[in-house]
């Protein structure tokens, strides 16, 4: 079934997990009125439609995983409202569009995978500005144009997934920057030039 509209009436409620169910539908824009919800996990269900917007609003929000639905449209440029997001797991499902500058937002992230989607468009420069985040997959997207030099500023990178794209140009020397890198995929893209020696 879907989920009820009156989840928003939980106005204290700090952790709502509901991974491994069959819940379909939309999710409700009701969802936003949690103001104080800390982790929302709601993955490997069925639910279809767009990430609401009203998600923005979730402020406290720190864990948020959708993966292994049936969400389409946008990842909307609302959720640069959550600066205190460490975890955001929105892989496969079936998102689209570009990925939002708002991103660069989330100063506290440690974890982003966006595998196994449709976004396509270029990399935000923005990215950069995830000087916590550990883990970046994009795998398997259409991501176009150049892997953004800003990468080099997420020092604490310690995995890069970008294989199965459409990304083009050099691998950027400021790769080197990333001393704590133990995995980086860039397989299968239209990278060209030569093999910086940073690496």
């Amino acid at each position: 079934g879907t989920m009820p509209v009156a989840i928003g009436s939980l106005a204290h409620l700090k952790h709502l997990f509901v991974d491994g169910n069959d819940f379909n539908g939309p999710l409700p824009r009701e969802i936003g009125s949690l103001a104080r919800l800390r982790y929302l996990y709601l993955k490997n269900n069925s639910f279809t439609g767009k990430i609401p917007t009203e998600l923005g609003e979730m402020t406290h929000l720190r864990g948020f995983s959708v993966e292994d639905n049936s969400l389409s449209g946008t990842l909307p440029s609302e959720i640069g409202s959550l600066t205190e997001l460490r975890y955001m797991h929105v892989s496969f499902n079936r998102l689209d569009g570009t990925m939002p500058v708002a991103i660069g937002s989330l100063a506290h992230l440690k974890h982003l995978f966006v595998d196994g989607n449709d976004f396509n468009g270029p990399l935000p420069r923005e990215i950069g500005s995830l000087a916590r985040l550990r883990y970046l997959y994009l795998k398997n997207n259409s991501f176009t144009g150049k892997i953004p030099t800003e990468l080099g500023e997420m020092t604490h990178l310690r995995g890069f997934s970008v294989e199965d794209n459409s990304l083009s140009g050099t691998l950027p020397s400021e790769i080197g920057s990333l001393t704590e890198l133990r995995y980086m995929h860039v397989s299968f893209n239209r990278l060209d030039g030569t093999m910086p020696v940073a690496i």
